[in-house]
């Protein structure tokens, strides 16, 4: 069930390196400073202090010893007065890795924090709060975004704000593309000069070009397309939203027009 009458929280997601401009923008980091070792203890580059914490499964994770890195974890959310976790796994889950994200989740849960975790995951995680991709290349956004809510309810969805930058073939059978960097993507606007559009379905912006005899279909967010994504999850009733400081060009000007129309 949603709670259209609650605020969606923001959190800006950043290294240690990004922290200091963050910080400036919110007292709400996500602190991308934390990774399962290989020897299956807690690793980290920074000692931060409020908002969240960030693990990733960087590198060559080792879940051999799940009670001692649950201990770690509290023992840091404790430290930094973390409000909860961001389980940010990209591998393929495994048995021992599953393991230890169902009892830290128990456990936070018990101490009244949450734990994120990626939508793929949330059916093993009935107690989570759910990363919900805004970086969509296909379907309906506010369709898939509705349909999330129904499932979990609204107030365990977080979106995870992804920043799209994103050149496919035409056809593009398998859906898939190649990742831009904002460097290459201004180029291609100066260069090809192409006619822009938004695309409701995907409330992303896209045009497209030739390059030789291939047809090229480039895909992207703005400012805009990020406001109206945050938007309509602000008026569905999301709990909250993760904005990677590295990804955004003008993340002071984003931020100010986030505050000034009250989205959160």
């Amino acid at each position: 069930s949603s709670d259209k009458g609650a605020t969606m929280q923001l959190y800006l997601t950043a290294t240690a390196a990004q922290e200091p401009p963050a910080a400036a923008l919110t007292r709400n980091i996500a602190h991308l400073c934390y990774r399962v070792g290989a020897e299956g203890r807690l690793m980290r580059n920074a000692s931060p202090k409020g908002g969240c914490m960030v693990l990733t499964d960087a590198g060559h994770p080792n879940f051999c010893d799940p009670s001692g890195l649950i201990s770690d974890v509290l023992s840091e959310c404790r430290a930094g007065h973390f409000s909860g976790v961001v389980a940010d796994f990209e591998r393929v889950s495994t048995a021992e890795s599953q393991d230890f994200l169902q009892r830290l989740s128990e456990e936070l849960r018990r101490q009244g924090k949450r734990l994120y975790v990626p939508e793929r995951l949330a059916p093993l995680y009935p107690g989570a709060s759910i990363l919900f991709c805004t970086a969509l290349s296909g379907g309906n956004f506010q369709m898939r975004l509705r349909k999330a809510a129904r499932a979990f309810g609204a107030r365990r969805i977080a979106l995870d704000a992804q920043w799209l930058r994103m050149e496919f073939p035409l056809p593009c059978p398998s859906g898939r593309g190649r990742l831009l960097r904002a460097e290459e993507l201004s180029g291609l606007q100066q260069t090809q000069k192409p006619i822009s559009l938004f695309s409701p379905e995907l409330c992303a912006n896209y045009f497209t070009y030739c390059r030789g005899a291939e047809h090229r279909f480039v895909l992207y967010d703005t400012a805009e397309t990020m406001l109206k994504k945050l938007r309509y999850g602000a008026e569905l009733g999301c709990g909250c939203a993760f904005l990677f400081c590295g990804e955004i060009e003008d993340l002071p000007n984003l931020m100010q027009r986030i505050k000034k129309e009250k989205i959160l």
